[in-house]
């Protein structure tokens, strides 16, 4: 069902059941350039970076996102030339 352009995501246990993984990272990567360029569009954004990332700026340590997540960390950094933290 969809509210002025947003699904609410009805329907996503069906498609997460019939889809590959490989076609769900497509779909992630996908949602969060959207996301991205949707924030980019209303808020000053300068850095991307996951809770990794940003622990290591106060000292601490964190293994999320994860080696997966890093990879599309640094591809969305690269299109939106963002920069790490």
């Amino acid at each position: 069902m969809q509210h002025g352009g947003v699904t609410d995501g009805e329907g996503f246990t069906e498609v997460i059941e019939t889809t590959r993984p490989e076609q769900i990272a497509v779909h992630f990567v996908k949602a969060v350039s959207i996301m991205i360029k949707t924030s980019l569009h209303y808020f000053q954004i300068n850095k991307l970076g996951g809770h990794r990332e940003f622990a290591k700026t106060h000292g601490t340590s964190r293994a999320c996102p994860g080696i997966y997540g890093m990879i599309i960390a640094e591809q969305m950094r690269r299109e939106f030339k963002l920069s790490a933290p």
